[in-house]
């Protein structure tokens, strides 16, 4: 889901965060990249579907 949240910040070119510094840029592009090549999931046909589960397990841990 992270990864879900970042590449939708990237592809929006980071429009919804207030940077303050192109050093903050970096970091999220590299946390991004980072993401890449250990979810195999991106790449599924069923990602929206991975996602929207993983979206529902952290709102389930997070109202206990």
């Amino acid at each position: 889901m992270l990864s879900d949240l970042l590449a939708r910040w990237y592809e929006q070119g980071y429009q919804a965060l207030d940077l303050k510094d192109r050093a903050e840029k970096r970091v999220l592009d590299d946390l991004c990249a980072t993401f890449e090549p250990v979810i195999d999931q991106v790449f599924s046909a069923n990602y929206a579907e991975v996602v929207a589960a993983a979206r529902q397990r952290i709102r389930a841990a997070w109202e206990g």
